[in-house]
């Protein structure tokens, strides 16, 4: 299920908690901790909470931070300050099961849940909102954008097996949101079964749940690479130099 247009839903963004693992470290980037690389003076991290933050409706943020990190008084105390993050957990081994971690902290009281990675810190509030409307709507939902260059499916000699019609693959990206007691079943599920996905949509997927795709904007790139943060450093000039600040919002 498809959502193209930006303006498809005129429903209000209903109240959700964020869960943002940041546990990772980058092996791309010589092991370092991305979240906490800078991106044009301040951390990767904040930039993408600034960005959740921002959205009215979302009432608890839930960081997901390497273990190492957990009792870190200094990080704690910048993330209540400036985000008013009150909740921080340790990380698992995986991303998976940093995720179920961090969803193990959402309050009772918000059924709605919603995962971003910290290493996307472009994201915009608009397309926040957009998948937290999906997700409430019809129980999970993803942010995705459409393939826009040929795939090929390859076997472990090198070898193309396939060319899957482009017209059908997308890229999936976040934010990806969930009715909560969905996605904690899924992870529940998962873990039971020692099944290792790469995106928490296909936790639910694999329960015989459909996940409605949102169409995101390009600009919502995940930054893996040193090249990757010279293009953000980019999207973000231009982001903040008032290029199409109504679709920002």
């Amino acid at each position: 299920m498809l959502e193209h247009s930006p303006h498809s839903s005129n429903a209000p963004c209903p109240r959700f908690a964020a869960v943002v693992p940041a546990a990772g470290v980058g092996v791309r980037m010589g092991r370092r901790k991305k979240p906490y690389l800078t991106l044009a003076g301040r951390s990767i991290l904040d930039r993408a909470l600034e960005r959740l933050q921002s959205v009215t409706r979302c009432e608890q943020i839930v960081v997901v931070v390497h273990p190492a990190e957990h009792r870190n008084a200094e990080l704690a105390a910048h993330l209540r300050e400036q985000f008013g993050v009150r909740d921080l957990v340790a990380g698992g081994e995986t991303r998976q099961a940093s995720a179920r971690a961090g969803l193990q902290a959402v309050r009772p009281d918000l059924d709605l849940v919603l995962i971003h990675d910290a290493v996307r810190p472009l994201v915009t509030p608009q397309v926040v909102r957009r998948v937290a409307v999906a997700a409430a709507r019809d129980g999970a939902a993803i942010a995705a954008i459409p393939a826009t260059e040929t795939v090929k499916e390859v076997n472990g000699e090198g070898d193309i097996v396939s060319t899957p019609p482009r017209r059908r693959l997308w890229y999936a990206r976040t934010p990806q949101g969930f009715r909560k007691d969905l996605i904690m079943r899924a992870h529940r599920q998962g873990a039971a079964d020692g099944f290792c996905a790469t995106d928490d949509a296909e936790l639910v997927e694999r329960l015989g749940e459909s996940v409605r795709v949102v169409e995101d904007r390009y600009d919502n790139v995940k930054i893996t690479t040193e090249e990757d943060l010279l293009i953000a450093e980019a999207i973000l000039r231009w982001q903040e130099g008032g290029a199409d600040q109504a679709a920002l919002r």
